[in-house]
């Protein structure tokens, strides 16, 4: 959990902007994305490929550390550099789902045992990424990347096509990422968020791309990696010897939920109706 209250000092932006809903929703990522990667300890993903025991559980850390920064500069008055994380947000999504996309593919390689597993390393785009340093793809091919996330379930791409289209959420980052307009650099000061008045107007739309970002993640690890939104009970029972509850092993963590409810379900209820029905999880 993050501090109830950031060490930083207040720097005279007000109630309104101190009290925006936005703090409270990075407080619930930040334990989200800490609850997925202790989660994904569990799972050993990609370890028969990288060599590493789960791939996925340091790209959720590092993405609760990249929100916890968002945090922290957004209280500070901090708005242009938290706009620029969020782009780095949005990355570390893209190479969330691409990976686990490429993953599979590897593996179910190896589960057909018809090839020689070096010749299997030897392909892995991902082995290359993580044991080699080599890249992910290339700039000119994130359109393609989006392509193949979608097509892992096309009704939810299709569904999501109206998120991926509600505001320009790159091209927004990306203007403060490279400073496209002075007022980029003036948000950055938090004395002219003070005299301007502009701040909670910023917050707003930092909101909007965030959740925006948020659910397309969400939505497709539901749909790709559902194991890793389970809660602890089943196991739990398991280990001490206790008969689990029926159907237990279907029950969704309550932070699951708790972010489903309030930010999934509450603003895309459409997709939200979608993840329910077709779900292995008992996601409500």
């Amino acid at each position: 959990m993050m501090e109830d209250k950031l060490t930083i000092e207040a720097r005279g932006l007000g109630n309104d902007y101190y009290n925006h809903k936005i703090f409270n929703f990075l407080e619930d990522l930040f334990d989200f994305y800490g609850f997925l990667s202790d989660s994904c300890c569990n799972t050993a993903d990609g370890c028969l490929i990288t060599g590493k025991y789960s791939v996925n559980s340091n790209i959720y850390s590092s993405v609760q550390g990249t929100v916890e920064s968002i945090k922290i500069l957004a209280y500070a008055g901090r708005l242009n550099d938290s706009f620029a994380l969020t782009r780095k947000y949005e990355d570390a999504v893209y190479v969330d789902l691409y990976t686990n996309i490429l993953l599979e593919q590897d593996e179910q390689r190896i589960v057909n045992l018809e090839e020689d597993i070096r010749n299997i390393w030897n392909d892995s785009i991902v082995r290359k990424w993580t044991l080699q340093g080599k890249k992910l793809w290339k700039s000119n091919e994130l359109q393609k990347i989006k392509n193949t996330i979608k097509r892992v379930d096309s009704t939810l791409g299709t569904l999501l096509e109206k998120v991926w289209k509600k505001s320009d959420n790159r091209g927004q980052c990306n203007n403060n990422v490279h400073y496209n307009s002075w007022e980029n650099f003036a948000i950055n000061d938090y004395c002219y968020l003070q005299g301007s008045n502009k701040g909670v107007s910023f917050l707003n739309e930092l909101y909007d791309i965030i959740l925006n970002i948020l659910v397309i993640h969400f939505s497709y690890t539901y749909i790709q990696k559902f194991p890793i939104f389970g809660s602890s009970d089943y196991v739990n029972c398991l280990d001490v010897g206790i008969r689990p509850e029926k159907d237990s092993q279907y029950w969704v963590a309550s932070i699951v939920q708790d972010i489903f409810d309030k930010y999934i379900k509450k603003e895309y209820r459409e997709i939200a109706d979608y993840l329910i029905d077709n779900g292995v999880m008992n996601l409500e």
